[in-house]
């Protein structure tokens, strides 16, 4: 179950010849919730929200508050972390 979720997509910091861009956008639900669609469902709409065309982006973050798999999307691997509920930054 969880309560809120945060996006987070960025360019490469080790590459300072591209254009660089990074932001985040999180959401609060209303009731805490563990249905799959709500969540994934969600996660488009805060990247559709963030999501600029023409950058190379090196990662995009989806986390929730308490352990989490956070899924290094342009690659193919995966970390684990710890997220964190923020208010809405859209």
């Amino acid at each position: 179950m969880t309560g809120c979720i945060t996006v987070f997509i960025r360019t490469s910091p080790f590459n300072p010849q591209e254009p660089q861009y990074q932001r985040a956008a999180s959401i609060k639900f209303d009731a805490a919730t563990q249905d799959t669609r709500t969540l994934i469902g969600t996660a488009n709409c805060l990247l559709t929200e963030i999501f600029k065309a023409g950058y190379g982006y090196l990662m995009c973050v989806l986390t929730q508050p308490g352990p989490s798999a956070v899924i290094h999307l342009a690659s193919n691997s995966v970390l684990c972390a710890t997220g964190s509920c923020l208010k809405p930054v859209i």
